[in-house]
Parts: structure tokens; sequence; C-alpha cells
């Protein structure tokens, strides 16, 4: 009948829509997996360059306590052979 053909028709049509919907929710996910991947990436790069960079700035934080120490100890060295000649001179 007229009725039967037109509701095999709707469920067609239906059918479908819902695989062109289906399509494109597919694809936009794909896309979305791409994009996800790529920050990834870029998170996995930035991280890497901040753990170099982490390391260079404790490198040069040591350099400079070293450099610090060594001046100190020779300030105070300097200080101590001062201290020595102004006690001979107050003991002539």
């Amino acid at each position: 009948s007229s009725l039967e053909i037109k509701e095999k028709e709707i469920r067609e049509k239906g059918s479908e829509i819902l695989r062109e919907q289906l399509d494109a929710a597919k694809k936009e996910l794909k896309l979305k997996d791409k994009e996800c991947e790529r920050l990834s990436q870029v998170r996995n790069q930035l991280e890497q360059e901040l753990e170099e960079l982490t390391a260079s700035l404790f490198e040069e934080a040591h350099k400079m306590v070293r450099e610090a120490n060594v001046k100190q100890a020779g300030a105070e060295k300097q200080l101590k052979e001062a201290q020595g000649k102004i006690d001979v001179l107050q003991a002539e």
C-alpha cells in the first residue's frame, strides 16, 4: 500500500540522515584526536625545554655559589694577612 511505501521511504531517509550524522561525528572525532595528539606533542616539548632550563638554572646557581665561596675565602685570607701585619707593626 501507499502508506507502507511512505513509511519505508521515511525509515530509509531517517537511516540515511543518521548515517550522515555518524560519518560527520567520526570525522570530527578524528580531527579532535589529531588536535589532542598535536597538543600532547607541544606539551611534551615544553616539558623538555622546562627541564633543560631548570637544570641550566641550577648549574648557574651552583657556579655562582662556588665563585662567591672562593672570593670569600680569598678575602678572609687577605684579612688574616693584614691583621698579622698590623700585629707585627703594633709589636714593634
